[in-house]
Formats: structure tokens, sequence, C-alpha cells
């Protein structure tokens, strides 16, 4: 091979190995689960984490909560994880926090992760901030209550049913 053919070849490689990874960053999924998947899969793919729910709670946005279990977001920090399916397929991931000191560390930590909120409500007794990160495809969504607080992650274009 001469040397003008390795080249074009190494181009190719490279541009081909940037493509991928541009495609891949702009997947949107949420950790181990991938949106759309169906609750046996997400339980499947929780190694134990996650099992099936048998209520008939309503999660995010009009989602049925069929799935739920623990997550640690790091030591210290467990959350009670609910997973929303609509039509079968996942299109939300709720993290519950129970204690407000919690919710205060993960406020500051998802500003400093995804910088100043695209919408954002504070009144007395709650915060409501919404983040649509286009890098990973996923709408995060931040709210505080007097002693807990909830994480939402969905796709950016997962839209809720209608009210009307």
């Amino acid at each position: 091979m001469n040397m003008g053919n390795f080249m074009r070849l190494l181009v190719c490689g490279v541009l081909l190995t940037a493509a991928l990874s541009l495609s891949q960053a702009a997947k949107a999924d949420w950790q181990y689960t991938k949106w759309g998947m169906s609750p046996d899969q997400v339980v499947s793919a929780s190694a134990g984490a996650v099992s099936r729910s048998t209520s008939s709670l309503e999660g995010p946005n009009g989602t049925a909560l069929l799935a739920s279990g623990t997550y640690a977001v790091v030591p210290g920090f467990i959350a009670e994880a609910s997973f929303g399916f609509t039509n079968g397929g996942l299109t939300a991931v709720q993290l519950k926090f129970p204690t407000d000191a919690k919710c205060y560390a993960i406020g500051i930590k998802l500003t400093e992760q995804y910088g100043r909120a695209d919408d954002a409500v504070d009144l007395l007794v709650s915060t409501k901030k919404t983040w649509n990160d286009t890098a990973s495809g996923n709408k995060v969504v931040f709210n505080r209550f007097s002693e807990s607080c909830y994480l939402t992650y969905q796709p950016i274009n997962f839209r809720p049913k209608s009210s009307l």
C-alpha cells in the first residue's frame, strides 16, 4: 500500500469514528435504559434493581408507572426510581429524593452540569427548573417541594397526553 492510499484510509477512519461518536452522543436514553423499552426490558436491564409495578398510578405527563426500584445516584444519594410508559414504551424516568438537604445539593449540581435552566419557576414552597439537554436529547425537569424533590428525565421530543 502506498502512502497516498494509507492517508486516505486513515482520514476515512477518523471521519467515520467522529461521525459515530456524534450520532451516539445525540442519542437520548437514561442510564441503563433506552427510550421505548418495554417494562420487562427495563426490569431486565436493571440487573435486579427494578421490578414490575402492579399499581395503576399515573406518572409524569400522563405516563403509566409500570416499573419501580431504587437508584444510587452517588453513595448517599439513593432515590426511588419510577419508570413511566406510553403505549408500552419507556418515555419517562422519575427519581424521588426524600430529604430537602439532598434536594438543595442536587439543584446546585444540575445547574453546574446543564447551566442556566431553560425554564424556571421559584415559589415560596416549590421550585421547578427545566433543561433541554440537546447533547443527550433528554429533557431534564427538577421539582422541589417543601421536603422532597423529583428529577424527571424524558426524551426532548416526547409529547405528553393532552388533557383536553
